[in-house]
């Protein structure tokens, strides 16, 4: 399966997908957060806290599922 480009190899498209990922995790983590306090109808600090917690909460189900699901369909 090409990636990108017929040129480059799995390894180098790996490690251009991971330098994408670490630039734009804390980017978008940083914008849903202001997100979350800008567009809430009441308190800006229960909505950081409600999206903090619904991150969190997301985080152990996306761990605790993963081992399952990779094992199961690899």
């Amino acid at each position: 399966m090409p990636c990108l480009a017929a040129r480059i190899n799995r390894g180098e498209c790996a490690a251009v997908g991971f330098a994408i990922i670490v630039i734009a995790r804390p980017l978008l983590s940083v914008a849903g957060t202001d997100l979350g306090a800008s567009l809430t109808p009441f308190s800006e600090g229960a909505a950081v806290g409600l999206l903090n917690a619904a991150l969190a909460l997301a985080t152990a189900v996306g761990i605790v599922a993963s081992g399952p699901l990779a094992q199961r369909w690899g």
